[in-house]
């Protein structure tokens, strides 16, 4: 039986169909081991999820593990947060509703306001960061919480400096220029400015790391200083360096005008001796007797020079307390290798209690600038007496 030869239209027909019904087999196969990859996909993201769940208990174990760790440093930041909020309030208060607008009263008040907001924000920052040692996922955050913390430790230098200068020139050089009041209100924005710039590297130096966490590897996140501590290292060095200009200039300030309390002391006790004597000639009298008589008895004495000095001395003592900690905290951090695995838990506690110790300074200094003055003390009695009336 012979067979027909199909037409040229018959094979192309047949050619094409051919075409089709293997397209359609290849789509067949390729569904069929898309299927098999997601399934296996699945499996593997199945077996992936069950341990992400165990690495995050783990990480939220060391959190708790590390809150205890650094339990000191949270309580010392509880009561300094405590204190100073409280006392930077009372300060800021009195001095800015009670006392005659001066340059010394706005700085004052203006070291009041920046200590309080660094009780009220900057430390419940570091309690945030020492709650989450190992699931501190936002880097963004951590920038900008360092960035607020750092700009307002400079700024609270700056402002105590700038308060020492005031009272150079108010003591030493009284009959001199002296700073008016929308003056040293230009001072302290330029300040703020200046302690803006002069920390605007920080958010390059502390951000998120990475750190390890036991049987999960290298998955934990900590806001921390960077570990390219050549950078970091250069860095703080120029900090450093503006910290000991400032101290200097403290001691500096402090010590002239501590030279300038005595020659004043030591000249009226020499012309109040004077006229004694030549009181007692002319009338006749006993010493005691003119003591009684003589006008030239004053209500109030003058401070001693002695007290005077150890109130100045106190002030530069706090300061150093305060500042000199933090920055031999971040040089033993510097100094550690990957610090975050390698360092004891006794290390770890150190360093963050001495990088938070500046915080000391917003707490003591309503006392030092203001429960030393006299004049302050009574105000804040008028204030307490007038809430008290007001009651009943």
């Amino acid at each position: 039986m012979r067979c027909s030869t199909p037409s040229p239209e018959e094979a192309v027909f047949l050619l094409k169909k051919a075409q089709e019904t293997s397209l359609q087999t290849k789509r067949v196969f390729s569904r069929f081991s898309l299927d098999i990859s997601e399934n296996s996909e699945k499996k593997k993201k199945m077996g992936k999820n069950n341990s992400v769940d165990d690495c995050t208990n783990i990480l939220e174990e060391l959190n708790a593990e590390m809150v205890d760790i650094y339990f000191p440093v949270i309580i010392f930041l509880g009561i300094t947060m405590t204190f100073g909020g409280i006392g930077n309030c009372i300060v800021a208060y009195v001095y800015y509703h009670r006392f005659e607008i001066t340059s010394t009263q706005v700085f004052v008040v203006a070291l009041a306001v920046n200590d309080l907001l660094t009780c009220i924000i900057c430390i419940p920052i570091e309690l945030v960061i020492l709650h989450f040692s190992y699931t501190f996922h936002s880097d963004i955050a951590c920038r900008l919480m360092r960035y607020t913390v750092s700009a307002a430790i400079v700024n609270s230098a700056f402002i105590t400096c700038i308060i020492s200068v005031d009272r150079y020139i108010r003591v030493c050089r009284s009959l001199e220029y002296q700073i008016s009041v929308e003056k040293s209100k230009k001072i302290v924005a330029l300040i703020i400015i200046t302690s803006a710039i002069a920390t605007s590297l920080i958010p390059f130096v502390f951000f998120k790391n990475k750190r390890m966490a036991k049987h999960c590897g290298n998955i934990g996140e900590v806001c921390s200083l960077s570990e390219s501590s050549d950078f970091v290292f250069g860095y703080y060095i120029f900090l450093t360096s503006g910290a000991c200009s400032v101290f200097l200039t403290l001691v500096i300030i402090y010590l002239l005008i501590g030279i300038r309390i005595w020659k004043i002391y030591k000249a009226k006790k020499n012309i109040v001796y004077k006229l004694c004597i030549s009181s007692v000639i002319s009338k006749g009298l006993y010493t005691n007797t003119f003591l009684q008589t003589s006008p030239t008895k004053k209500k109030r004495k003058p401070m001693h020079p002695v007290r005077t000095n150890l109130v100045l001395f106190t002030i530069s003592l706090i300061w150093i307390i305060s500042y000199v900690p933090h920055f031999a905290a971040i040089f033993f951090r510097l100094f550690i290798k990957a610090f975050n695995e390698n360092a004891s838990h006794t290390e770890k506690v150190l360093y963050k209690g001495l990088l938070c110790s500046f915080y000391l300074s917003c707490a003591l200094n309503p006392c030092i600038y203001g429960l030393f003055s006299q004049k302050f003390r009574f105000q804040l009695n008028n204030a307490f007496r007038k809430v008290i009336h007001s009651d009943h």
